[in-house]
């Protein structure tokens, strides 16, 4: 069971994906963890990533079968990915130190993990009716974004900033879909907090008819599905150093998040709310230092449109 994190209403895990965001606007939580038992991770680490990856999503309600998750899993992490381990993780400089490697998949973007994964699974909780993805950003989602709704009854709508992108971004938005007619690509005379003040607003309260007619969802971080999909790397790096013997089980151990990415953060929350062994992990951060303030206090909310505290 899901809940509102603002207005406490709950929901299935099955609506939560397809609604991406309660009309609160604010994000829909798990309240109740499946546990992972220190034997289940020792056994764990003789698993490919699609099996570690079933063996973790299947403990969570997606109202589907476990034929058809396991099926989502293989079709989401298999030739298109470019190393076949995944997110293989390499030891640095002869220390107990390792890095954790998410950009291996077809557009060669982290958000790979996620969004191979997330469409596939609509597809099977939406039993192949028309959905309308919109969305906003202005780095590597859209490419990541468009990646796989071809032929699916997915449509991947995005605004883009049309004085952002570089010329790499420009081929990815607009050059790179022709031939993809669920992928849409639309270029505004808008920076990217306004674009996404309208993916936020057509998720709000006012316009919840219109989304229910349009079956318009989101793929945005907000998208709870998108967070369990990342759990699934946290748990592949622990047990990688289980099987090659440079941790003992249930050993606690520290990530760190480099880019100060909340959904990243809030992933490894919720691996460790299974009982990952996890001590702490570590949050670098720059003036943009909205994770870190939420970790202090507790609010989520983003800096000051006038650069003041």
């Amino acid at each position: 069971m899901l809940f509102d994190t603002r207005s406490k209403e709950t929901s299935t895990l099955k609506n939560a994906i397809i609604t991406s965001q309660p009309i609160s606007g604010w994000l829909w939580a798990i309240r109740d963890f499946p546990q992972v038992q220190a034997d289940e991770l020792k056994n764990l680490a003789w698993s490919s990533y699609q099996e570690l990856a079933l063996n973790i999503l299947w403990r969570f309600d997606f109202w589907i079968s476990r034929d058809e998750l396991k099926s989502v899993i293989n079709e989401a992490y298999w030739n298109q990915w470019h190393n076949k381990d995944i997110t293989p993780v390499k030891q640095m400089w002869n220390l107990p130190l390792y890095s954790l490697h998410l950009g291996y998949g077809p557009t060669f973007a982290f958000k790979n993990v996620a969004l191979e994964f997330l469409p596939r699974l609509l597809s099977k909780l939406t039993k192949w009716i028309v959905v309308n993805v919109l969305w906003a950003s202005s780095w590597d989602t859209i490419n990541a974004a468009h990646s796989w709704v071809a032929g699916t009854n997915i449509r991947s709508i995005f605004m883009l900033p049309s004085n952002w992108p570089s010329e790499v971004q420009r081929l990815q938005a607009v050059n790179w879909i022709t031939n993809n007619p669920n992928a849409i690509t639309l270029l505004a005379d808008l920076p990217f907090d306004p674009l996404q003040d309208i993916v936020k607003k057509v998720n709000s309260a006012d316009f919840v008819d219109f989304k229910n007619t349009h079956n318009i969802t989101s793929f945005n971080s907000i998208n709870i599905a998108r967070i369990l999909a990342q759990i699934v790397y946290y748990f592949r790096a622990y047990t990688e150093l289980l099987k090659n013997a440079q941790i003992k089980n249930w050993r606690e151990v520290i990530f760190s998040v480099p880019s100060g990415n909340f959904w990243d953060a809030l992933a490894w929350y919720y691996a460790k709310k299974m009982w990952l062994p996890i001590s702490k992990i570590l949050i670098a951060t720059n003036e943009n230092d909205m994770l870190h303030k939420f970790f202090e206090t507790w609010v989520y909310e983003p800096p000051k449109k006038d650069g003041k505290d």
